[in-house]
């Protein structure tokens, strides 16, 4: 039995799986390539056979605790244990957490979210967007700004321009990094060879700041 829903975009799916992976293996790899998220309950599968549970997935983290008797690996049955199977292009980290219980397994999934983007989404009732209060989806920073922040006076711009000077700072180091390789790896190398003498560092600090 298989139960999936979508929570904020991240899709979760719970398997009782009461057997062992290797009779449902396909069904397994199945629900993985159809959500981010995997429970399993009930499972047979020792711990090395958890270990080899994610090298014969195509595309997933396994976390996760045996429930049987490692030395009687009859013992246990029906109960087993639980895994948590991730996809490896889902973006966030798992942390097991420790628990009491040998056959409970907890972990902590963190989860990359933005911060704005939520607020923003809590703040609007109709998406700007479809009201043609902007073009593109990329302008709702600036809108929300004006909307919240816009009987301040100034405090708008100085945000939007702190944000400018965020991007411009990144592109000014890759001109820069581009400059310093422009100079070493070609210009000086050709001048020596034409001129038969080095550049100065004169000249080399104009052409750094012509580029």
């Amino acid at each position: 039995m298989a139960d999936t829903k979508t929570n904020n975009h991240i899709r979760i799916a719970s398997y009782n799986c009461r057997g062992a992976f290797g009779a449902s293996l396909l069904f397994i790899n199945y629900l993985v390539s159809q959500c981010d998220v995997l429970l399993i309950q009930e499972h047979w599968g020792l711990t090395n056979q958890l270990c080899d549970l994610e090298s014969r997935l195509d595309n997933a983290r396994v976390y996760g605790k045996s429930g049987m008797d490692e030395s009687q690996p009859l013992v246990g049955r029906p109960h087993g244990g639980c895994a948590v199977i991730v996809r490896k292009d889902l973006k966030c980290s798992v942390e097991p957490v420790t628990t009491m219980n040998k056959r409970l397994f907890s972990c902590l999934i963190r989860l990359p979210v933005a911060i704005l983007g939520w607020i923003a989404f809590a703040f609007y009732e109709f998406d700007p967007l479809i009201q043609g209060r902007m073009t593109k989806g990329d302008q709702i920073v600036p809108l929300f700004l004006i909307d919240i922040l816009g009987d301040h006076a100034g405090v708008p711009g100085l945000i939007i321009a702190a944000i400018f000077a965020a991007a411009l700072s990144s592109v000014s180091s890759a001109v820069n990094s581009l400059a310093a390789l422009t100079l070493e790896d070609f210009i000086k190398p050709i001048h020596l060879k034409l001129y038969k003498c080095k550049l100065s560092e004169k000249l080399a600090t104009r052409l750094t700041i012509g580029f």
